[in-house]
């Protein structure tokens, strides 16, 4: 949805409209509606950034009223068609194992992404680089096109897109330092921010990363053709040199992407965990939970959800949807369970 809200917010900017607004509620409402509190909140900060900033260079002087007049009505509606969803779900989070209460800074700054696996991923290919864990490594990196810096520099040939070029490049950068968690002071700073300590994890804001990337890319092949259209007289190499990036950036992008949830087609019958376990536990009559512990280890070709993805069973086992009756089934008394990683210790359970 972070394509489509831009897509309206910048369109109430530009031109002060009522359909803009609506368009913008709509959008706000169908994306918090997608289930995901945590990227919504990076999407409505990302989105109030750009708001911001396109406010003082996009919006006319004279429309200014009437544009935040706008803004303020589309922000009513979206909270209104919103409430179905957010009023049970904050009645929920009161009952759920973390509540309202936050996270601590510690806390709330793992997972991270290395300081040399961000950087490799943004100027060289990549093999397997290491993203920071409480306990140890795991596999995890963010990768841009091999292409993105020449890419990004063409962007300054688009003539009238070198704003939106800057506000991008200087986004990116921003959301890089927030994605290296720990390792510098800029999530610190973000975190004191309200609502922040509700959420963990820096590296769930790399897909704003990778989006602040692909624009970049976008506006370097338009300045690109724009150029060559200019010293082509009329030819369309200005097009096929534009087709051509498009498919290079897209076919390196995908090789680049190695999860087996984005390469379903290359890992056939994937079922998150070896054969055995799965005739193991559809052999077993009574069907009864399983709960897997993996002590935080990385263990490539099994997923904690092999259970619910093999229609074993489904339990709602990821620590801030864990009922608080569970912390008591357990005789919980450490941190959140993470991930349903909990050790049984009485026989009867």
């Amino acid at each position: 949805w972070l394509p489509a809200l831009l897509w309206a917010l910048h369109g109430l900017l530009a031109e002060a409209r009522l359909k803009w607004a609506l368009a913008l509620a709509l959008f706000a409402a169908l994306s918090f509606y997608g289930g995901y509190p945590q990227l919504f909140l990076y999407m409505a900060e990302f989105c109030g950034v750009f708001a911001v900033a396109g406010f003082f260079l996009v919006t006319p002087r004279q429309a200014r009223l009437r544009v935040a007049g706008l803004a303020g009505l589309a922000s009513v509606l979206a909270l209104g068609w919103m409430m179905p969803l957010l009023l049970p779900q904050l009645e929920f989070t009161r009952e759920a194992s973390r509540s309202l209460d936050g996270l601590s800074l510690p806390d709330a700054s793992t997972p991270f992404i290395l300081t040399r696996a961000l950087v490799e991923g943004t100027t060289r290919d990549l093999g397997d680089l290491a993203a920071g864990f409480p306990s140890g490594p795991i596999l995890g990196r963010v990768a841009l096109p091999a292409l993105f810096i020449p890419l990004a520099l063409c962007g300054l040939l688009a003539k009238g897109l070198r704003g939106y070029w800057a506000f991008f490049a200087l986004s990116g950068l921003g959301i890089g330092l927030l994605i290296l968690g720990p390792q510098t002071p800029a999530f610190a700073a973000y975190y004191a921010l309200p609502l922040t300590d509700l959420f963990r994890g820096p590296i769930r804001l790399a897909c704003l990363y990778v989006f602040c990337g692909a624009m970049l890319v976008g506006i370097g092949i338009e300045g690109l053709t724009r150029f060559i259209r200019g010293k082509s007289e009329g030819r369309p190499w200005a097009t096929v040199a534009g087709l051509v990036l498009m498919l290079l950036v897209a076919g390196d992008t995908y090789l680049r992407t190695r999860l087996i949830s984005a390469h379903p087609s290359n890992h056939e019958n994937a079922r998150g965990a070896p054969a055995e376990l799965i005739e193991f536990l559809r052999e077993r009559p009574g069907r009864e939970r399983i709960y897997f512990e993996t002590h935080q280890l990385y263990a490539p070709g099994f997923l904690l959800k092999a259970g619910s993805i093999n229609g074993f069973f489904l339990a709602g086992d990821y620590e801030p949807s864990l009922h608080r009756t569970y912390l008591d089934y357990f005789d919980w008394r450490g941190k959140g369970p993470w991930h349903g990683n909990s050790t049984v210790l009485r026989g009867d359970r």
